[in-house]
């Protein structure tokens, strides 16, 4: 018998997280650009639940900054905070990766 991991499903907020995490950082949403639960959970295909979830992980990560009536905006990045969240990142996979 082959020793594989069992594959394991992100929850629908670190799944939003990680779409938005990665257009951030590639400069798909640009400093300052307001995005709103329903414009987001739109494009992902999600509810507003896990996109607002999204959004608080994001803002805890220092990318977004959140405003009222639902919306956010991206903070401005530094090479350390690009740096310190692609460290996050993969911190976080292998603690997936290694359960």
């Amino acid at each position: 018998m082959i020793n594989l991991k069992k594959v394991q499903m992100l929850p629908a907020r670190e799944q939003v997280a990680s779409i938005l995490r990665s257009s951030i950082l590639s400069g798909g949403i640009s400093k300052g650009q307001s995005i709103t639960l329903d414009s987001i959970g739109e494009q992902v295909g999600m509810s507003r639940t896990p996109v607002r979830e999204a959004f608080q992980i994001l803002a805890n990560e220092g990318l977004l900054e959140l405003r009222r009536l639902s919306k956010a905006s991206l903070k401005r990045l530094l090479k350390t905070t690009t740096k310190c969240v692609y460290c996050l990142k993969l911190k976080h996979l292998n603690a997936h990766v290694n359960t």
